[in-house]
């Protein structure tokens, strides 16, 4: 991290990548999310980590990569037989739900998990939204709250604020977030029919584990750091 960073804005950078990932699962990109990809930064930030979008993405005129994206991620989340649902119901059961009990459903015992939180923690989404919240998206948009909250409470020099709100991202990243979330990203990389989707997973789940090993207090075991 640059020294000289503003108060609350290593968590304000997070809470931009949050709100990208959580935009590109939530729906299909449109022009502005495909200029973004293809702006030097972005290309300069994923050639960095080893990632590629590939000549095409760079070169296909952006009506047709639109539509080709279009096409790859209802291939990918939405058309069954074969698709992958970005659900975290449909990889893991509840927290302290036996395995045996286990059965992969739409707002099973893991998303009822997941909407306590939101409701215990504040976190209100629009009622136009159609996403249930153990969406990939809606877990992601999530983390972008918390992290924007985080960037709030530092520039107002509220230190207890900055660390609740490390705890809580801490804890949801563990308990829920981590649980599935890798899983699903090597689902979409393995059946991915663009590198647009394989190289969102791989960025997906890379950030996301070192999220955890950000938000957790130096000289303590992740599994002692209670919120």
């Amino acid at each position: 991290m640059v020294k000289d960073t503003p108060p609350g804005g290593e968590a304000a950078e997070r809470s931009t990548v949050y709100a990208l990932l959580s935009r590109a699962f939530l729906e299909e990109p449109d022009v502005a999310l495909i200029r973004y990809f293809r702006s030097d930064g972005v290309q300069e930030v994923l050639a960095s980590l080893d990632l590629s979008l590939g000549a095409d993405f760079v070169t296909r005129p952006e009506t047709q990569l639109q539509e080709r994206l279009a096409r790859d991620y209802a291939r990918l989340f939405l058309a069954p037989p074969g698709h992958i649902p970005p659900y975290q119901s449909f990889f893991v059961g509840g927290l302290h739900e036996p395995e045996e009990n286990f059965e992969p459903r739409l707002q099973g015992k893991a998303s009822q998990e997941v909407a306590a939180f939101y409701r215990e923690h504040g976190l209100v989404f629009p009622e136009e939204s159609a996403a249930f919240p153990d969406h990939v998206g809606v877990e992601l948009e999530a983390l972008r709250w918390l992290s924007e909250l985080e960037a709030a409470a530092a520039s107002r020099g509220e230190p207890s604020q900055v660390l609740r709100c490390r705890q809580i991202a801490g804890t949801f990243l563990r308990e829920q977030v981590l649980r599935w979330v890798p899983t699903f990203c090597e689902a979409v990389v393995g059946k991915s029919p663009s590198p647009f989707y394989a190289m969102l997973a791989q960025l997906t789940r890379s950030f996301i584990e070192s999220e955890l090993e950000e938000l957790t207090p130096c000289g303590m075991k992740q599994e002692e750091v209670h919120p």
